[in-house]
This record gives structure tokens, C-alpha cells and sequence, in this order.
């Protein structure tokens, strides 16, 4: 499709080969960009038999590979008909559910010979009971998990800084937004990017309110720092502010851990308090694959 603003147009199409034959068709798909696969499933949905297509786009639209989807071991149901892929490209794992539960399988492709090898795979417990199942998978970057707590000093209003990530951290996203709220507004706020989760606890260096938490923090290897950053907005506690970091499409982040966090710097309101500082929590988030 054509990538402008105005609504899509078709440019090509490519076709894979998997007609219907009877009850099977295809019900999902699901690409590993980073290594330009493509997965299909071709299901029978009236003997619940899942076959799993791989095609290497960058040479074909055909599948080079058309298996059995494995099933799991140790399960009083059996799998059903897949109505649902998504792909992990980090992890290497293929998820697939039938509408009621979900499995996940992990994947080795050797571009040499052409092959994918399984691993065993393993079926989560039920999603749901609804006569009803679900349609569609897709899985989701995690959304930062937060530590510590929002402190203040000086001539800095004791606002609820709260740092959040607007949207995911995903290789090669152009628009990673790390985005900070409740905090007073008027001042300026830098941002610091750790290398690896934020730690339970961390060096207080003054004049800073509070430790700070970023992942890695140490003399020999310092945070990354950015800013200054205005923040703007209504009332005290009202500002806000909104970091776009590009992030590189580098498959050597795949699954590596950081962490985040604003400072801020209040101006001073008199001679005893001529200036205050002001830290958010700190957010812990996990880069995935597109």
C-alpha cells in the first residue's frame, strides 16, 4: 500500500498459493520482519488441522515450507482451529490461538538450506469459556514498569511527576514518546536513559531531591542525559512534557532492558530558596521486535 496521509492505495499484491480446498483456509498471519518471514495458516476448521506456511519474502511469495503446526503435549483438549498469529521476531517464538487459548512455538530459520526447525511448543490455560472465541492475535510492547516515587526540594511544588511511555519500544520506531505528567509547570526537565531496568535503589547526588534509578548507573558507565526540556502546561501541577527518541533498528537491542527517568530544575521564589530540583519515577521497558 501507498504510505501517505490520504487514505491507502493498492500498489501490488503477491499471491501465496493457498487456495481454500474444502474447509481449510487461510486464518492467520503474522511477519518476522527482521528476517522477512512471513507466516500463514492454512486450517482445516472442520478437523481442526493446522498447517503453518512460511515464505522468505525478500525472494518469493510462495512458501518455501508448508508443516503440520505442532501440537502440545500433556493437554486434556486438543489445540483447535487457528484464527489467530503474532510473532515475537526478538524471541523467535510464534504465538497462534484457536480463539480459546494460546500457544507459543519457538522457531529456528536457516536461510541456507531454507529451513525452520520447531521447538516443543507450549500451550497456555484457557483465555475463555465464551460459546464465542476470540478472532485475531497481536502482541503488544509492554508498557514500562515503574519504581520509585516522585520527590522534591527547594523552591520545587510537591507535584506527583509520573513518567510514562506513550508509545512502544519497538526497533526502528521512529516515535518512541517518553512522556512526563503532574509536574509543575514552568520549569525545565531533563531526560535520563539508563542501560538496563531501573534499580531498587541508587546514588543520591546533589542537590537532587532523590536517588536516582537508572539501570547500570555507575561512574564508569553514566546515563545518557538529553535536555534541557520545557515544561508547560495549566494550574501548579499541570505540566507536562514529551521526549521523542528514534530508536534504532539495531537487532542487537533485541530484548535489552532500560530505563528512564526526568529531573527537573524549578527556578528559586526568594535569596533563602533561589532554586529546587524535582525527579519522577523511574520506568523500566523491554525492546521488542517489529
Amino acid at each position: 500500500l501507498s504510505g501517505s496521509c490520504n487514505a491507502p492505495q493498492l500498489i501490488s499484491t503477491c499471491g501465496t498459493g493457498l487456495t481454500r480446498q474444502g474447509s481449510r483456509v487461510t486464518s492467520g498471519l503474522a511477519a518476522d520482519e527482521s528476517r522477512g518471514l512471513l507466516f500463514v495458516s492454512h486450517t482445516d476448521f472442520v478437523g481442526n488441522d493446522n498447517r503453518i506456511a512460511v515464505i522468505h519474502r525478500p525472494t518469493s511469495c510462495t512458501p518455501f515450507v508448508v508443516g503440520q503446526l505442532p501440537q502440545c503435549t500433556g493437554t486434556a483438549t486438543p489445540f483447535g482451529a487457528v484464527r489467530g498469529l503474532a510473532i515475537d521476531s526478538c524471541r523467535h517464538t510464534l504465538y497462534a490461538t484457536d480463539g480459546v487459548r494460546l500457544m507459543r512455538v519457538g522457531y529456528t530459520f536457516n536461510l541456507a538450506a531454507m529451513t525452520i526447525v520447531w521447538s516443543t511448543p507450549q500451550c497456555c490455560p484457557l483465555l475463555s469459556t465464551n460459546l464465542d472465541p476470540f478472532v485475531g492475535l497481536a502482541l503488544q510492547p509492554n508498557p514500562g514498569v515503574p519504581a520509585g516515587h516522585a520527590c522534591n526540594n527547594g523552591s520545587c511544588r510537591p507535584c506527583p511527576m509520573e513518567h510514562t511511555l506513550l508509545t512502544g519500544p519497538v526497533l526502528g520506531n521512529p516515535n518512541l514518546l517518553l512522556h512526563l505528567d503532574g509536574a509543575q509547570d514552568n520549569t525545565w526537565t531533563w531526560l535520563g536513559l539508563g542501560y538496563g531496568s531501573c534499580g531498587n535503589n541508587g546514588p543520591v547526588l546533589p542537590p537532587l531531591c532523590g536517588p536516582v534509578l537508572l539501570g547500570g548507573f555507575s561512574a564508569a558507565t553514566p546515563p545518557i542525559v538529553a535536555g534541557p526540556y520545557p515544561v508547560s502546561g495549566t494550574g501548579p501541577c499541570g505540566g507536562s512534557a514529551t521526549v521523542v527518541v528514534n530508536f534504532p533498528y539495531d537487532p542487537a537491542f533485541c530484548n535489552s532492558d532500560w530505563s528512564s527517568q526526568f529531573i527537573s530544575l524549578c527556578p528559586g521564589n526568594s535569596s533563602t530558596s533561589p532554586f529546587g530540583t524535582a525527579m519522577s519515577n523511574c520506568l523500566s521497558w523491554t525492546v521488542i521486535g517489529p
